[in-house]
């Protein structure tokens, strides 16, 4: 129930009570609810006390600002007081601290217009349209008007900021206050709100963070992602001023009036003692004409609000805007989209409604005292709601009985964890393997002894994101590890004061049975030695296939451990021709009823056409499974026989690769077959391409085969090109784990790269440069005018270029780049800023399939060391990745400004198993690796010229050298020093 306790009002200011803080009490209002006093701390808080027991005046707890509240210990030295705005008293200082709320509008130094002191980042345009009209950001979350136009400087008026003629006759007027801004159109004579341009305004609405709703009522709302509002605004209105003209009128009746008629013909309170105050609320007070609210005697009309993707538009009130007569003018027009972190509602006695009110000028805020509070002890309250006007208030009854409450003032402990079978957390002495990759894990979340919880969020490494959050006192969930060793959960709980401290919690994998298959092709004659010796030896004969120097492992500088060798190894490879070589095992390696994965490196011969089997296991009549080349689809396919029987097919169960097969480059391949799932999986270059749902497997129990394979009961698809690293496994390997077997390391620190193209002008003549060294015998051809000088490729810029057939790797897989280039800076400065030339790259049918480049971003003025003159050089950047036909860049680019002065060594890494790119300047990573998605090369690699929308263009005005191609990521800088060399 509410009470008067002084004399009444015309109009009244509604305060929110919400639990204690909403009141005003004369005295302790809280106590434990057994009665026993809390015990004292050395807090601050504390330390108040006693100064203020011993001054006999309150003291401010500095150390509990907020900008809306302000804490006091009481001389009583057991109590303090709490004091809350409902509008900010203070606001955060630029340089640290607090300062005084401050609206006055400024010019910043970026050109823009905002407040002195606020409490949330503002900004008003300073003109032009090079920027929002207004924005304001608070806490990560962000709302900006845009006007659909320029806009004039502003003239600055104390708060506001007014934007003169935006329309003919309408001026627009910002105002800001500590905390929000208010946009009104000030419509200045009938013939400006004849306009056609008024019979609908439509602002640009940029949000972050937010989304703006239109209620059923046209009020409007913003809601942040945890679905609190942020701010509501009452409907938009627009009103005269014929207040104004009444005001007028009506001072010519004062003089005929008793002065007490006269003193209530507004919204005035009269105290107890019969005296009179004008509202507290200057709202409620407002001027006709202010452009503020309403004032006295203005009409006001709602207008229609419609929110749209990226807009905010109003449909002012025809009807007001054609019958205003002249002497109500200026008319106003309030879209009224604001910001405010608190709800706060103004009903005024003319029945206008409005959500902005503040502590009014008596400067009254909300009192709330307290005596010291225990954490973890349960106390006991009354509250009841003061409400002023004027020097008027309304006091509620007091609640009905105690209202209860427990302190809790820190933030939830590490949680609990536990872990189902079969897996087991790991201690100080003991940490056993257990489980295996694709075997779940389920977590269980406890509070912390103490705690009660709402939520909890974990991940699985100290750089992932947190998971969305798993409500309840407890949770539960699942992960499934990829990989074997040892994997981290961390995971943190929240209460109602936010996210605590964190758990961390090991338990390690099983990495399962390795290999039952495993061929280097290594050895100097006879069999592929098997060197997975899990299940006993399965060597491979070879049938007319023969060993070449060509292996996928390239040189092995290191051993397993990373030791380095004291005589580096060229790997050897499986080199077969196409129409009868193959290598077969005597005996089945692998069981194709159960689970199972094969992988292989392959390389296709150029120029063969027919279709082409890497791997297959024999059965009576069908292999167990095909991983096959097809030349219809120009893809690689994986594909199983429902049966070992004459009505079988090797249709009815295939997955064929997304991406088109390439010819004459090294290709990681892997097929998987999973038992549980009755599902087989295809994968190139370590990503998964597709799978099907396949029926149950029956066994091929006969030999492997490398090469060729059985189709019908006779042999087929004779492969033609290299084979290397067959490798077979009882079990279906997950998706991390066949990235894993793509990535080929020969140690730690050192990928297996296989040296594919090596090109030194040195060794070249005329217009050819031959690659002599690396063993795959493709040539470089110079054209336009680019020639060979003193060891380089010489271009000019305009047409010089030099070409291999290609493609030389396959860019879907991992590869690594490196070239020498001296960039010519007189002609570089000829070109426009902006300006891209290509070093070395590789296209694709229609553009770019990656490339080293160089982009000019402007001009500097150096000292020539030579004249101790000054001059002027190009500025740019290198950069590894890919030009867009759009002109957009997708890859790396170097932090160092590109040098003029001479040779650069360059090298570009693509790693398909992060799929990121790197660029290395010499030895040294430059830019941070970047997120990388290739794309399928299918023609020439090409020095000094890169394709965009299938037309070369990108000439490099430069001199190159020393271009050289690996199949292979390479690991590390100490790799790529000891490999490429400066």
């Amino acid at each position: 129930m509410w009470n008067r306790l002084r004399g009444g009002s015309s109009g009244l200011v509604a305060v929110v009570c919400a639990a204690v803080i909403a009141a005003v009490v004369p005295g302790p209002v809280a106590y434990a609810a057994d009665g026993e006093a809390p015990a004292a701390s050395s807090s601050e808080g504390q330390k108040a006390l006693d100064a203020a027991r011993e001054s006999g005046e309150r003291i401010e707890v500095t150390g509990e600002r907020t900008e809306r509240t302000t804490v006091f210990a009481n001389p009583d030295g057991v109590t303090f007081t709490l004091e809350e705005s409902a509008v900010p008293v203070r606001v955060r200082a630029s340089g640290g601290g607090w300062q005084t709320p401050d609206a006055t509008l400024v010019k910043r130094a970026d050109g823009s217009v905002g407040p002195k002191g606020a409490a949330v980042g503002m900004a008003f345009s300073g003109g032009g349209d090079g920027a929002p009209l207004a924005g304001i950001e608070d806490e990560g979350r962000s709302l900006a008007l845009d006007w659909p136009g320029g806009l004039p400087a502003p003239r600055l008026e104390g708060s506001s900021a007014v934007y003169a003629e935006v329309l003919p006759g309408v001026d627009l007027k910002m105002t800001a206050t500590p905390e929000s801004f208010q946009h009104v159109l000030v419509v200045k004579t009938p013939e400006a709100a004849a306009s056609e341009e008024l019979k609908k305004l439509t602002f640009g609405l940029e949000t972050e963070g937010l989304s703006v709703r239109e209620g059923a009522s046209g009020a409007l709302a913003a809601i942040d992602g945890n679905g609190a509002t942020v701010f509501r605004a009452p409907p938009a209105r627009m009103w005269d001023s014929a207040g104004r003209a009444a005001d007028s009128d009506g001072a010519q009746q004062q003089s005929k009036s008793s002065p007490t008629e006269s003193s209530l013909s507004k919204s005035q309170a009269v105290g107890d003692d019969g005296t009179t105050s004008e509202p507290a609320d200057p709202a409620e007070g407002a001027p006709s004409g202010s452009g503020l609210e309403p004032g006295q005697g203005d009409t006001v009309a709602r207008m229609d609000v419609e929110v749209g993707k990226g807009s905010l538009s109003v449909v002012p009130d025809a009807d007001m805007l054609a019958g205003t007569d002249a002497d109500a003018f200026p008319v106003f027009i309030d879209p009224t989209v604001t910001w405010g972190e608190s709800e706060r509602t103004l009903l005024r006695s003319d029945g206008y409604e409005s959500y902005g009110w503040g502590n009014g000028d008596d400067d009254r805020a909300v009192s709330l005292k307290w005596s010291s509070l225990a954490d973890g002890k349960l106390y006991r309250y009354h509250a009841w709601t003061w409400s002023y006007y004027g020097s008027s208030h309304l006091s509620s009854a007091a609640s009905d009985g105690f209202c209860y409450f427990r302190i809790d003032s820190t933030r939830p402990k590490a949680p609990q964890v536990t872990l189902s079978s079969p897996y087991t957390e790991c201690t100080t002495n003991a940490c056993a393997a257990s489980g295996g990759p694709g075997e779940v894990a389920t977590l269980t979340f406890k509070p912390a002894s103490g705690d009660t919880n709402v939520s909890y969020q974990y991940k699985l490494s100290s750089q992932a994101a947190w998971s969305s959050e798993l409500k309840g006192a407890t949770a539960t969930t699942k992960v499934t590890p990829t990989r074997g060793g040892l994997h981290r959960v961390y995971v943190r709980a929240k209460d109602t004061l936010g996210w605590g401290e964190q758990s961390v919690t090991d338990f390690l994998v099983d990495s399962g049975a390795g290999p039952v298959g495993r061929y280097h092709f290594d050895e100097t004659t006879g069999a592929a030695l098997d060197s997975a010796t899990v299940d006993g030896r399965d060597d491979a004969a070879l049938y007319g296939a023969a060993r070449d120097d060509r292996g996928r492992r390239g040189l092995i500088t290191h051993d397993a451990e990373g030791n380095a060798l004291g005589t580096p190894v060229t790997d050897q490879g499986l080199t077969l021709n196409g129409t009868s070589d193959y290598a077969a095992t005597s005996t089945a390696v692998v069981d194709t009823r159960a689970s199972y994965t094969v992988s292989a490196w392959a390389m296709l011969k150029p120029g063969v056409t027919h279709n082409q089997t890497v791997l297959g296991q024999n059965g009576s009549f069908y292999s167990g499974f095909y991983l096959t080349y097809r030349e219809a689809e120009g893809a690689w396919t994986l594909s199983t026989s429902p049966k070992d029987a004459t009505d079988g097919n090797i249709t009815e169960q295939k997955v064929t690769a997304t991406q088109p097969a390439a010819k004459g480059v090294w290709t990681h391949l892997a097929a998987v077959y999973d038992a549980d799932k009755k599902q087989i999986r295809l994968y190139v270059n370590g990503r998964l391409q597709g799978s099907d749902t396949v029926s149950a497997a029956w066994a091929a129990e006969d030999g492997l085969q490398i090469g060729r394979v059985l189709w019908r009961d006779a042999y087929t698809d004779y492969f033609a090109g290299s084979i290397d690293e067959v490798t077979v496994w009882q079990q279906a390997l997950t998706d991390e784990l066949v990235a894993d077997d793509a990535r080929l390391m020969n140690s730690p620190n050192h990928a297996a790269v296989e040296l594919v193209a090596d090109w030194s002008p040195e060794r070249g003549s005329g217009t050819t440069v031959p690659d002599a060294f690396s063993g795959y015998g493709r040539s470089l051809t110079l054209a336009g005018g680019a020639a060979l000088d003193d060891g380089a490729i010489v271009l000019d810029g305009a047409d010089d270029a030099a070409t291999a057939s290609g493609p030389v790797v396959d860019d879907t897989g991992s590869f690594t780049v490196t070239a020498l280039a001296a960039l010519d800076a007189d002609k570089v400065l000829a070109k426009p800023v902006g300006y891209v030339g290509q070093v070395v790259g590789q296209r694709t049918a229609d553009g770019s399939a990656w490339g080293l480049w160089y982009k000019r971003t402007g001009s500097a003025t150096v000292l020539d060391e030579e004249t101790l003159e000054e001059k002027t050089v190009p500025e740019g950047f290198w950069y590894f990745g890919r030009f867009d036909a759009d002109g957009e860049f997708s890859g790396v680019a170097s932090e160092e400004s590109a040098s003029v002065d001479g040779m650069v060594r360059l090298t570009g890494v693509y790693d398909t198993g992060d799929g990121t790119v790197r660029l290395y300047l010499g030895s040294v990573v430059n830019g941070d690796a970047q997120a990388y998605t290739a794309k399928t090369g299918s023609g020439d690699l090409a020095l000094g010229k890169g394709s965009t929308d299938g037309t070369w263009q990108h000439y490099l005005p430069a001199r190159i050298a020393d271009v050289r191609l690996w199949t292979g990521a390479m690991a590390t800088a100490q790799q790529i020093d000891e490999a490429v060399g400066d």
